[in-house]
């Protein structure tokens, strides 16, 4: 079912507190409408609910577990597979209510379609995913040399996510490592996840000052090669990559034969280049092959130093999962790269999607994100490899 248009956006003033009791006494299809897309506004609604629930009688307390349960029975989501879920805590239940509520809303990128709501029997397309990928917006964003290292502040962020983004980065500005660099295009993902044949999870893109910000600044006085990393950012943006790094064309005689991927490399530091450096030299697996059948997906988009931890989903998370969620329910032969946080990964993509890409994935529980053996270990390199020789 793709269904029910509600409030139009352009009318509601997302950001004023929820009314629980009027959310409450709508229809649940109208009402999860209004939920939903004030979460996709970056609205803490748990921490909204869970004041109110906590300033209210006994009575009134019954009243909104009644509500909550309702309206969580309404997205058929399988919450009850778990028998604890009932009786979890109210914080525990909020989650889990709204995760399974994000997987099955659909909020378009532009205006040619209406929020809907995915029914329990309705499964999650690509088309969906294609829609509700607002992504689409930022790479709009994305033209000429700018969003390498936007000198004017100009940021690059996720409809929705602007507002925890900032807070994150006030309370941490002491602790600069851990501040989001907003200034630089995101990387939600790098390749085509798509069409990928291995996934990697990882945490979120690393900020490098002499690559991100030095780096970037002299390739910006390179239209030729700087033009060709944002176009390439730009497809990846759109789910419409074609490979984990920009093509090894656009050399130029005066350039002493740069490429466009060897200014992407620089500016990963060669992080993608040199982690499947084995694989080729000592392998004989061929570099396209695999730059073009595997995808990164980050658990954050956007790049800092060091990893900090977020307080709730971002928007632009509820589109991950989503994303996750399609993958792990294809058929498609994809296999999974745990590469850091797998406890992370856990709690956020909840235990039936954890538990179905189980059978298909890896985890790497050290910190070093290299695919070696002393890495991954005997069993599990030798099955990255059998994938690889298979591409």
């Amino acid at each position: 079912m793709r269904s029910a248009v509600f409030i139009p956006p352009c009318t509601m003033k997302s950001h004023t507190p929820c009314n629980w009791e009027a959310i409450f006494a709508r229809e649940p299809h109208d009402a999860l409408l209004e939920i939903a897309y004030r979460l996709s506004e970056g609205e803490n609604l748990q921490r909204q609910l869970a004041d109110e629930y906590r300033n209210t009688t006994p009575r009134q307390r019954e009243e909104i577990d009644r509500h909550v349960a309702r309206l969580h029975d309404h997205i058929g989501h399988q919450h009850d597979k778990y028998p604890s879920a009932r009786q979890a805590a109210l914080a525990t239940r909020l989650r889990n209510f709204f995760d399974a509520l994000m997987l099955r809303y659909i909020r378009p990128y532009d205006n040619r379609h209406a929020p809907y709501l995915l029914d329990a029997s309705t499964p999650l397309t690509e088309q969906d995913l294609r829609i509700a990928n607002r992504w689409q917006l930022v790479a709009d964003q994305c033209y000429g040399t700018a969003p390498l290292y936007d000198p004017t502040g100009r940021e690059y962020i996720y409809p929705g996510d602007e507002s925890m983004l900032h807070n994150i980065n006030l309370a941490n500005s002491g602790t600069p490592e851990r501040q989001f660099k907003l200034n630089i295009f995101p990387y939600p993902f790098a390749g085509n996840p798509l069409t990928a044949k291995i996934i990697i999870l990882s945490e979120n893109p690393g900020y490098v000052d002499h690559c991100n910000n030095t780096f970037a600044r002299i390739l910006q006085l390179i239209p030729q090669l700087a033009e060709g990393v944002v176009a390439h950012h730009r497809s990846t943006l759109r789910l419409d990559g074609e490979s984990i790094l920009p093509p090894p064309t656009l050399s130029y005689p005066n350039l002493t034969g740069s490429t466009c991927r060897d200014a992407g490399n620089i500016l990963g530091e060669w992080y993608r280049h040199t982690r499947f450096t084995h694989f080729v030299e000592e392998e004989g697996i061929d570099r396209e092959t695999i730059y073009s059948n595997v995808a990164i997906v980050q658990y954050v988009a956007y790049q800092s130093t060091i990893y900090g931890d977020i307080p709730h989903p971002l928007p632009s998370q509820h589109l991950t999962r989503q994303l996750i969620d399609y993958l792990s329910q294809s058929d498609s032969a994809q296999l999974f790269v745990i590469m850091r946080g797998r406890k992370l990964w856990e709690k956020f993509l909840g235990r039936q999607i954890y538990d179905r890409l189980q059978p298909r994935c890896i985890i790497n529980d050290g910190r070093a994100q290299y695919f070696s053996e002393k890495c991954l270990g005997h069993k599990n390199y030798l099955r990255l490899l059998d994938t690889l020789k298979q591409l």
